[in-house]
């Protein structure tokens, strides 16, 4: 069952995601395993059946193609189980969608609507950013777009069936009115879910 230690670990990966990254989790323990695509691309046995003389004489050299050689294996354990499930990529989180919102939760009538205008046209990301540093709400942005991150990832996690561990120590309030996010998954763009999550 996965806990909150787990899902900010989630999180962290969600952010740190590249079109060139491939990340899983484990449905009962939360492990987290990623790859890049090339390694996915690559032979199987190229690393392991190497002659001595290619794979070269220095202890780095031996370290790094037995590392492959573990990623490999691991990578063959994940897709022959279905305990380990794919995390959303970076394609999932629909960066210009977040910003909008951010905007759109700003009271100050004069900064909301400096971050509404900088968010079309050309440049919007960098217009974007250069707009929250100049409000300095800096905290605020990262804090919001963390909490879109979360959803995305509760979200991810409902559609897959993973149970969400409750207990003492977590930040969820089980009296909280829930929260509707927007996120895309294997079943289907747009899915809104109901999460508990904090504001």
């Amino acid at each position: 069952m996965i806990n909150f230690k787990t899902i900010s670990a989630l999180v962290d990966e969600l952010e740190l995601a590249t079109q060139e990254s491939s990340s899983y989790t484990h449905r009962e323990t939360g492990e987290i395993f990623t790859s890049s695509d090339d390694m996915l691309d690559g032979n199987d046995d190229e690393y392991e059946d190497e002659d001595e003389d290619e794979i070269g004489e220095q202890d780095q050299d031996d370290k790094e193609v037995g590392w492959l050689a573990e990623a490999h294996a691991k990578l063959r354990e994940i897709e022959n189980s279905d305990d380990w499930v794919r995390l959303p990529s970076k394609f999932d989180v629909h960066e210009w969608a977040i910003m909008r919102d951010f905007a759109i939760s700003i009271k100050v009538p004069e900064l909301h609507e400096m971050l509404l205008s900088a968010i079309h046209g050309r440049g919007a990301f960098r217009n974007f950013k250069d707009t929250v540093f100049r409000g300095h709400i800096n905290d605020k942005w990262d804090a919001f777009r963390q909490n879109a991150l979360t959803d995305i990832i509760l979200g991810w996690l409902a559609s897959h069936n993973i149970p969400v561990a409750h207990d003492a120590n977590d930040s969820i309030d089980a009296g909280q009115e829930p929260r509707l996010a927007c996120c895309e998954t294997e079943k289907g763009s747009g899915a809104l879910l109901a999460l508990w999550v904090n504001s």
